[in-house]
Order: C-alpha cells, then structure tokens, then sequence
C-alpha cells in the first residue's frame, strides 16, 4: 500500500507524481480516475492505494485494486 496526495488532471490520476490505472480497463487511466471520483477522493485528497507497480508502453503506473481516503485507510 502506498499513501500519498492525489492530483487529478483531465482524466489521468496521479499518485505523488505516478500515474494510477485500473491495468485490465480498456480505458485504465480514465477508469482509474472514475474509481477514484465514485469514492468520493478528490484532487488533492491524501489517499492510500493498493495495487501493484507496472507498465503501460513504456509509461510507470500503479495497477490499482484498492484505494480510500488516508484517514479511512488508517481506521481513524
């Protein structure tokens, strides 16, 4: 798991500066980003994810299967 801020632009999501997808989507970096929103995590948000490191071309990614707000992720 990994936490860190957020920052989404148009449809692609980063995570301190790496890009996040859902890496089985046609769409893996816009879906990443709808998954985001449908948790309610914002840009700028302090989130933790779960997911793999990976490649999309030559492109370093976090394959996504989880993430929640920081604070959730931690139980408080």
């Amino acid at each position: 798991m990994r936490t860190g801020t957020v920052h989404i632009a148009n449809t692609e999501s980063r995570l301190d500066g790496i890009l996040l997808a859902l890496c089985g989507d046609p769409d893996p970096f816009g879906a990443a980003t709808v998954f985001l929103e449908s948790k309610g995590i914002g840009n700028g948000d302090r989130i933790t994810v779960a997911g793999a490191d990976g490649k999309i071309g030559n492109v370093k990614v976090i394959c996504m299967t989880a993430a929640a707000p920081a604070a959730l992720a931690a139980g408080k």
